[in-house]
């Protein structure tokens, strides 16, 4: 899971820098909190770039739950700046 992590996360890495972008990264899973996942996943960030800005909207989304997770964006999203990467898993 690390090695797909860390490829993720170095793509959008470079999506930021090529594109200009504010380099600020949303994350969104339905991992929960009680395991170290969402941890996992911001330290891989980190070490692909400190220059990142990491948030989260929410890792408490029921898994597979499409529409939850589209209700999620869709209350959050109008306020994020241009060029905010949302990443969802």
């Amino acid at each position: 899971m690390r090695n797909r992590l860390f490829i993720i996360i170095t793509s959008l890495f470079f999506y930021c820098n090529l594109n200009g972008q504010n380099k600020i990264v949303v994350f969104q899973s339905d991992f929960g909190l009680k395991d170290g996942a969402v941890s996992a996943m911001k330290g891989v960030a980190m070490g692909v770039s400190t220059d990142l800005k990491l948030f989260d909207l929410t890792h408490e989304i029921p898994a597979y739950n499409i529409w939850e997770a589209a209700y999620r964006l869709e209350q959050t999203v109008p306020y994020w700046p241009a060029g905010t990467v949302l990443y969802l898993w």
